[in-house]
């Protein structure tokens, strides 16, 4: 099962909407869209800007807030009822807290996405001293039957944000913008002078294909703002929300290893058993929605996964507690859906709960013995990494570890996927580009075999010759290969899955506060 809470969708609203400017002539266009010189003038000047916004994220009504110092820093903190989101820039680093409060850092395509915010909300693109990017001019279109002007920007010389502006007022309309394989439409309206500049005080967004939708509407904005700037900076503490036993430095849990599924036991609220499965693709735990209904769980949030096939929306819920062996976590939110118990054998007491993911996995050095079946949990105060192992760097891509490897001699960026009970998925983008079914051997169809969220799809199995990560090169890996252009299969960013049919092979430590996973020789 693979889940994936798009968490960054805040980022893709463009929340002051003179965003893409330029034009049939650049200059003219640019200078119009942000109110005449005037405005132009007055963006030169400005130092800060703040805004205090209502927001609608799914249906779900709340607050936003957002800081930017110019030319590169930004921080943004939504909240929903209950429910805390926040991300921020502050001009090298991008980071995120969580909805437990976890801290991280956003790489890869989601910092490209913050960033083409960063660009787009300071300004920058009016100005060549200031980040990089380029626009283009591409002519007259009609939008929504209104006749615009089509301008396509290249923020950070990255992915391609399309703008569309009234051909009479200049004022930007509309906006398409692309993550991964989403695409996302910006709508812009209710613009306002502000000391000489042109604003837009309302947006709306969608994302085609998935259930996301977001609203924000301008309460109050101040220029020139005065306010703390260590807000961009990351953090230095995370939430203290879990408890060791004392005097121990390590948790060991037995699991049950089923069908190339980790089931580990955890109690919720002192009462509930359940058997969860442990998956590092999952961006946050999510409960199985029959299995905690009883426990009249508090519903805090409404928000996307995204799965194999697509997107669907799942309901987020607040627990007192999560116990697992000896170490209890504090309060943690999680997400409620219903999910198929593959390949799990019923067990007295103790039925399929669904996943712990992210939330569990980040907070502690944790060691995966195969062929044990046990779960070391470590206390990240005392851990020493062991000697002998095979480490390797990862970034975080949506919550999921993700590191470089090569298949068949080719390049990409794996997701390193607990919840996968494959040995390695290839994702449908990367396969076409690379040819890979010229390259693999013993292709054949197994239809049906590949399914989660969004739905099941159609699937190629194969070997590889060589798969190569850190300094391991394995041979004869096998291969599945789903046909599919939503969901993680069609993620242009991301070449493939690894999964346990291919970590079973090694004892594994993932350790993602020093962002690496460690590779350990079975009999080491």
């Amino acid at each position: 099962m693979r889940i994936q809470s798009v968490l960054l969708i805040v980022s893709l609203v463009l929340l002051f909407a003179v965003d893409p400017v330029c034009g049939f002539n650049l200059d003219s266009l640019l200078v119009k869209s942000v109110g005449g010189e005037a405005g132009v003038e007055r963006i030169k000047t400005l130092s800060t800007m703040h805004a205090k916004c209502d927001a609608v994220l799914n249906g779900m009504a709340g607050t936003a807030d957002v800081y930017l110092a110019m030319p590169d820093k930004m921080y943004l903190e939504l909240q929903l009822g209950p429910y805390r989101l926040w991300q921020a820039f502050d001009g090298e680093t991008a980071w995120a807290r969580d909805h437990n409060g976890a801290i991280s850092e956003i790489t890869g395509y989601q910092k490209q996405e913050l960033l083409t915010q960063v660009w787009f909300q300071s300004f920058s693109f009016l100005f060549d001293d200031r980040l990089p990017g380029g626009s283009e001019y591409l002519g007259e279109e009609e939008r929504d039957g209104m006749r615009c002007h089509k301008v396509a920007f290249y923020p950070f010389d990255a992915d391609t944000v399309y703008g569309y502006f009234d051909c009479e007022t200049g004022l930007q309309m509309l906006s398409v913008s692309y993550m991964d394989n989403l695409e996302t439409v910006t709508t812009s309206e209710d613009y306002r002078t502000v000391e000489g500049i042109a604003m837009s005080y309302y947006s709306a967004s969608t994302a085609a294909g998935a259930p996301i939708s977001t609203e924000f509407t301008i309460k109050e904005l101040t220029l020139d703002a005065e306010f703390d700037h260590t807000m961009f900076s990351r953090p230095s503490t995370e939430v203290d929300d879990f408890h060791f036993p004392g005097g121990y430095d390590s948790v060991t849990v037995s699991f049950d290893y089923s069908n190339g599924h980790i089931y580990v036991p955890v109690t919720v609220n002192g009462k509930t058993k359940l058997r969860l499965i442990l998956d590092s693709g999952a961006s946050a735990n999510i409960f199985h929605a029959p299995v905690v209904e009883s426990l009249q769980l508090p519903v805090v949030a409404k928000l996307p996964a995204k799965g194999i096939g697509g997107y669907q929306e799942i309901d987020f819920v607040q627990t007192d507690s999560l116990t697992i062996g000896d170490l209890k976590l504090y309060s943690q939110v999680a997400g409620v859906m219903n999910m198929p118990p593959i390949g799990v054998s019923p067990v007295a007491d103790e039925p399929f709960g669904g996943v712990l993911g992210y939330d569990f996995l980040s907070r502690f050095p944790i060691l995966i013995d195969y062929q044990e079946k046990t779960l070391t949990v470590y206390n990240p105060e005392s851990f020493v990494l062991p000697t002998g192992g095979h480490s390797i760097d990862f970034r975080l891509t949506m919550q999921v570890p993700t590191i470089v490897a090569q298949l068949a001699g080719i390049k990409g960026d794996f997701i390193v996927d607990l919840g996968n009970a494959f040995c390695l998925i290839v994702h449908s983008d990367f396969s076409k580009t690379n040819e890979l079914e010229s390259r693999l051997e013993d292709v054949r169809d197994v239809s049906g075999a590949v399914g989660g969220i969004g739905g099941g799809v159609k699937t190629l199995s194969a070997v590889a010759g060589s798969f190569v990560f850190g300094d391991i090169s394995l041979a004869g890996v096998e291969v599945v290969l789903p046909d599919a252009s939503a969901g993680l299969s069609g993620s242009s960013a991301l070449a493939g899955n690894i999964g346990n049919r291919l970590m079973e092979r090694f004892r594994v430590l993932f350790d993602y506060r020093a962002s690496s996973v460690t590779f350990f020789e079975v009999g080491n």
